[in-house]
């Protein structure tokens, strides 16, 4: 299945599960390895980011890992600006935790596999 049909039945399963209004998810933007580092995806008003170099066997666990992010950010617990990030009210300066210490990160990792597993069943 190419990216752009896995991300349509993302799309409608996971914006189902999470409850997300039809207007925050969009169509996924595909951006070059150089724009975010040795970035694999993000996500940001509403809109995916994936970088075309995404190993195929990855992107359905990517997708569903970003689509909790769009759910953090639609539900105003995640928010972020120049200086870094506002999870549930507590601000986190830009690299001020580790990547796998972040909260809304520890969230997706839990949560993304579980909507992945969802996607087996449509």
């Amino acid at each position: 299945m190419k990216l752009k049909a896995k991300f349509k039945k993302a799309n409608q399963v996971i914006g189902r599960l999470l409850a997300l209004p039809d207007n925050v998810v969009k169509p996924p933007k595909i951006f070059k390895l150089n724009r975010l580092g040795d970035t694999l995806a993000s996500a940001c008003e509403g809109n995916i980011w994936m970088n075309p170099d995404i190993p195929y066997g990855e992107i359905e666990k990517i997708m569903c890992h970003e689509f909790v992010h769009l759910d953090q950010m639609a539900t105003g617990r995640l928010r972020f600006n120049s200086t870094g990030f506002i999870w549930c009210g507590n601000f986190y300066h830009m690299n001020s935790l580790a990547y796998y210490d972040q909260p809304w990160e520890i969230e997706a990792y839990r949560i993304g596999p579980e909507l992945q597993e969802e996607l087996k069943y449509v």
